[in-house]
């Protein structure tokens, strides 16, 4: 990932895509995962465009909403298993 200060510019990859699910397979770390996205967005103040490595430019709002979507579904797979 890449941020560019001057510019509000956050690129980020493959890692989201907007408006899309992310694939996220048995192997995924998802922790890791979503520790970088929560340390990213937390020390970046501000970034208006986020580009993705496909699909459309998206706001930081549109990432955040993507990164607390994917942990909601990660809280709620984690205490399922705990249940099991």
């Amino acid at each position: 990932m890449i941020h560019v200060p001057d510019e509000n510019l956050l690129i980020i990859g493959d890692t989201f895509i907007k408006n899309e699910m992310v694939w996220i397979d048995e192997n995924a770390a998802v922790e890791r995962w979503l520790q970088i996205f929560n340390q990213l967005l937390d020390d970046i103040k501000r970034f208006d465009n986020v580009v993705p490595g496909h699909g459309e430019i998206m706001t930081g709002k549109e990432l955040k909403t993507q990164r607390d979507y994917i942990k909601c579904l990660w809280e709620g797979i984690k205490n399922l298993k705990a249940v099991k």
